[in-house]
């Protein structure tokens, strides 16, 4: 897939760039947060967790005390939430102090690149699903990292999975052989998605899939 363009300042102080939404660049797309503005986007890159401020890229560590206050104040909420948020996250990723710990969480949480601010005092932002590479395979999932668009409408990972098939254009019958499942089961989960999402058809499971970025 070709990369969406960004502005060059990005370019030029990071080299290159990581987990991006796709279609968030392009002609007529708005810049992401941070650069012309005062809010803030926060992406991974590799080990490291960064972010869009006043202009600048900028380590997460570098950012203004008044982001990672805020920040702060998200992970506070999240583990009265649900108490077992902090827990996992120091079982599975040990964080050595608060700042990684704090880091970590943001990471999880935040960590994809796209148009949508992380840091907007007027309002909370969203739980992303992005790629981190450990979707499936990771203790945490689910419980530290906990997306909108998953949480809210109570999918499943199973149900996640075939989103994602569908979203590159496979049939049910090539969803069930990709999954070793009945056909029959595939269609099952494809109501239960419809039902959850208040949706009637496939092509608005695409255009959730594509808005959230739940792909492959």
């Amino acid at each position: 897939m070709k990369k969406p363009n960004l502005p060059a300042e990005m370019i030029l102080k990071e080299g290159t760039t990581h987990n991006i939404t796709p279609g968030c660049g392009g002609p007529g797309a708005k810049l992401p947060a941070g650069l012309t503005d005062q809010k803030a986007e926060i992406f991974s890159d590799g080990e490291f967790l960064k972010g869009t401020f006043n202009g600048e890229v900028k380590s997460f560590a570098q950012m203004p005390s008044l982001v990672k206050l805020y920040f702060g104040m998200l992970y506070t909420k999240a583990n009265e939430d649900n108490p077992a948020c902090q827990l996992t996250l120091l079982k599975v990723f040990k964080p050595c102090n608060y700042s990684e710990e704090l880091q970590q969480f943001v990471k999880c949480n935040y960590g994809g690149f796209d148009n949508n601010p992380d840091f907007f005092p007027e309002k909370n932002p969203k739980k992303e699903y992005w790629n981190c590479g450990q979707r499936g395979n990771c203790e945490a999932e689910g419980i530290v990292c906990r997306p909108n668009c998953i949480h809210d409408n109570n999918l499943q990972p199973r149900e996640v999975d075939v989103i994602k098939f569908i979203a590159e254009g496979l049939t049910s019958g090539e969803v069930a052989a990709k999954l070793c499942l009945s056909e029959s089961t595939i269609h099952t989960h494809e109501r239960n998605i419809k039902s959850k999402l208040g949706i009637h058809t496939r092509g608005e499971i695409i255009k959730f899939a594509y808005k959230n970025n739940i792909l492959l």
